[in-house]
Formats: structure tokens, sequence, C-alpha cells
């Protein structure tokens, strides 16, 4: 931050010019102990390698993720192959989706014959 740009922020969040804010003197604090930690080079330079480091971990972070998400996809492809390659196993699927229809309607009528 230029010390231009620190002093039109700080003219703008001073909490003289701005009486009615709660937050003002808070802004204005967080602002000047901002402006100091950038102002210190090797502050500065830890803060700039501390948030690289981060970015970078964040990035192998989201490549980790894609690739367990495309690992889960393949497997679950692998797993719907498999099943319609067993013709039976269309039957039993088809008969439980049926059987579990019908213990819900049972329960539906049962429940409207006891109230």
């Amino acid at each position: 931050m230029s010390p231009k740009a620190y002093r039109s922020k700080a003219l703008e969040l001073h909490p003289d010019k701005r009486g009615n804010d709660l937050n003002a003197h808070a802004d204005f604090q967080k602002l000047l102990t901002s402006y100091e930690f950038l102002k210190d080079e090797k502050a500065r330079k830890l803060f700039d390698s501390l948030t690289r480091v981060k970015r970078e971990k964040l990035q192998c972070q989201a490549q980790q993720n894609s690739k367990q998400r495309n690992m889960m996809s393949d497997l679950e492809e692998r797993e719907r192959s498999a099943i319609f390659l067993d013709p039976n196993a269309r039957d039993r699927e088809e008969e439980n989706r049926i059987s579990g229809k019908l213990k819900e309607e049972i329960a539906r009528i049962h429940a409207m014959h006891t109230s």
C-alpha cells in the first residue's frame, strides 16, 4: 500500500469523519496496523510467502479433489456396468423397488385406518 493510498483511505475511515458509525474506531485501527505491517519489508515478505504457500496448497487440494471425483465417477460407472451385466440383478432391483412401494402403501393405509 502506498503512502498516498493509505492517507486517502485514512481520511475516509477516520472516526471524526464517521461520527455515527460505531465501528469507525476499530476500522481505522485495522487500517493503521495493516499499513504498519505492510511498511515493514521483512514482515511483508513473510506474509507474501505465507499467502503463496496457502494458495499453492489450495490448488493442490483442488487437483486432488478433481482426481478423487474422477476416481469416484469411474468406480460408480464400473459398478453400474457390473450390475447390468448380471441379468438377475436388474430383476432383483425392480423387485426391491416394487416391494418398497408396496410396504409404503401398506403403512399409509394402516395409518389412515388407525387415525
